[in-house]
């Protein structure tokens, strides 16, 4: 039975025994550097995909994804992740696989009959849940700590659940967002927008939020327990009145 997300989680001291992963099942492209085989939505098992880095058809968030894996399996950390053998999806569990790690997917029912985003066979774990809601709900619970990667409106509705979440005591666990070649600057734009003009409260963007440039400083920041990242909401921004 799943626990309920009102049940605050224990945060885990030290390097996490799971991560939870948000991405997209899309391959994307550089601003620019589109091309027939990485602007499209990806209709293929990508789990092998960006195993030779020197192919130029592949994307670098492709790329980016599959290190990702590798790197966490390689530190003896689970990945939990939605669950989907495409684009990036797919690169971040095959990288992880193939680095002899455990990656654990979570994916509605209507998903996998729909054939939209079609699991890799050779998960270690996969559940199948009911909603989109109960999708985030069991990542959530069966992570110790978040690290988003570049995606689309999937990621960012997984992003600021989990952000809001944390700010409602629901979960403390810290939250690690790779801004890798700026794709966020439009986010964190908007939330400094927004928390100068009181609409966000600092609190909910706090130590715990971290917000970093490279995959190094990203796994520096989940293997730490809490990392040297960069607040999203600058402390200047403190004096805002709540």
């Amino acid at each position: 039975m799943t626990a309920s997300i009102h049940t605050p989680a224990p945060t885990v001291q030290g390097p996490p025994k799971a991560v939870c992963v948000f991405l997209a099942s899309a391959q994307g492209y550089l601003p620019g550097q589109a091309n027939e085989a990485a602007a499209k939505v990806a209709t293929t098992d990508s789990t092998e995909a960006g195993r030779d880095s020197s192919a130029g058809s592949v994307s670098p968030y492709v790329l980016l994804a599959r290190e990702a894996g590798e790197r966490l399996a390689k530190n003896n950390v689970d990945i939990v992740y939605g669950g989907s053998r495409l684009g990036c999806m797919g690169a971040l569990a095959g990288g992880c696989l193939g680095a002899g790690g455990r990656v654990i997917g979570v994916i509605p029912k209507f998903f996998e009959s729909m054939g939209v985003e079609p699991a890799p066979t050779n998960i270690s774990e996969l559940h199948i849940v009911t909603s989109m809601h109960e999708r985030k709900q069991m990542m959530t619970n069966l992570s110790d700590a978040f690290l988003v990667l570049p995606g689309g409106l999937g990621t960012l509705d997984e992003l600021f659940e989990t952000i809001t979440w944390r700010a409602l005591g629901v979960h403390a666990k810290p939250i690690v967002i790779l801004n890798y070649e700026g794709f966020y600057d439009h986010i964190l734009a908007y939330v400094k927008a927004a928390s100068e003009r009181g609409m966000i409260k600092v609190a909910a963007w706090d130590e715990g939020v971290i917000v970093v440039n490279t995959l190094d400083e990203a796994m520096d920041a989940l293997m730490s327990g809490r990392g040297r990242g960069t607040r999203i909401v600058p402390a200047a921004a403190d004096s805002i009145k709540q």
